[in-house]
């Protein structure tokens, strides 16, 4: 699209969404300003409560084809991933696609070890390349109080 017409856009209240492999339009006033997100099935796999080791091990692949990255950590002898659809709906917050919305996460992790997992997981997979999780969640909220665990 033109200049022209990416500014048109945007004085409506529209945002162009860019972000390969498609292109749409987002009205803003129809963006939440906070999107929580159940972790344990939803976000990722597997549950925190069946695991017993920290995270180790970064197993690094495609993130959505936006390049190389940490995918997914072992815990053990699993593999804590985040789902496809979940990792696509981070990448557009990373992206701006949703205006100034800001993401949180809630877990019901069980044990402290559950959550000790969880928050530990969250600093090491990746979003985009260099972006993890945990720095994706941080932006607008330093503090961490979006990250409800336990």
């Amino acid at each position: 699209a033109s200049a022209a017409a990416l500014l048109h856009t945007a004085a409506r209240g529209l945002v162009p969404a860019t972000a390969p492999p498609r292109t749409r339009l987002v009205a803003l006033s129809s963006v939440p300003r906070l999107c929580v997100l159940d972790l344990d099935e939803c976000v990722w796999s597997p549950e925190m409560y069946t695991l017993s080791h920290m995270p180790s091990r970064p197993l690094i692949g495609d993130l959505n084809g936006r390049g190389e990255g940490v995918v997914g950590v072992h815990s053990g002898g699993d593999v804590i991933r985040i789902y496809p659809g979940a990792l696509l709906a981070m990448q557009e917050v990373a992206d701006g696609l949703h205006g100034e919305m800001r993401m949180a996460v809630a877990s019901s992790a069980d044990t402290p070890l559950a959550e000790r997992i969880g928050r530990a997981a969250m600093e090491l997979l990746e979003v985009l390349p260099g972006l993890t999780m945990a720095d994706l969640l941080r932006r607008g909220c330093e503090d961490g109080r979006n990250l409800q665990i336990g």
